[in-house]
């Protein structure tokens, strides 16, 4: 099952799990529309594709103004967005989510088999991702039974 980071919050936010404020743009204008009715001062602007990386390929952006987050959202809606998930021909990003007053840190990761949670920092993350991509023996999870009780 794929789904985009804010499908997974809606998800998160209906079992009570704590989720940044957010809404979801397909343009510029409502990129900009969500960014007036989300808590500031800053703005994070985020391209939803099925891939990690995002960030590196420039497709997390923060802005401190909702002109920023308009533009920010012009520049990677309809364009495609190439990770080292993705290959060279990228995936086409065809919405951005724009979260208001901060960006989450918290990675949470569904692993087969056993389908147990896991939960990692976005800097753990990243560097688990380099170190996959050469060597993967030394990369850890820690497996979480259940996160609410």
């Amino acid at each position: 099952m794929n789904l985009h980071e804010y499908q997974a919050k809606r998800v998160f936010a209906e079992y009570g799990v704590p989720v940044p404020q957010g809404r979801v743009a397909s343009n510029a204008s409502e990129a900009i529309a969500a960014a007036q009715a989300l808590p500031g001062p800053v703005w994070v602007v985020k391209a939803q594709v099925h891939a990690g990386g995002r960030g590196k390929a420039g497709g997390v952006k923060l802005c401190r103004s909702a002109e920023e987050v308009g533009k920010a959202a012009k520049s990677m809606l309809g364009q495609r967005l190439v990770t080292p998930q993705t290959g060279a021909a990228g995936l086409p990003v065809g919405s951005g989510m724009v979260e208001g007053g901060c960006h989450s840190v918290l990675h949470v990761r569904l692993k087969r088999p056993g389908a147990r949670w896991t939960v990692e920092s976005a800097e753990r993350m990243a560097r688990a991702r380099a170190v996959l991509c050469s060597d993967p023996a030394p990369v850890c999870s820690h497996p979480a039974d259940r996160l609410a009780a």
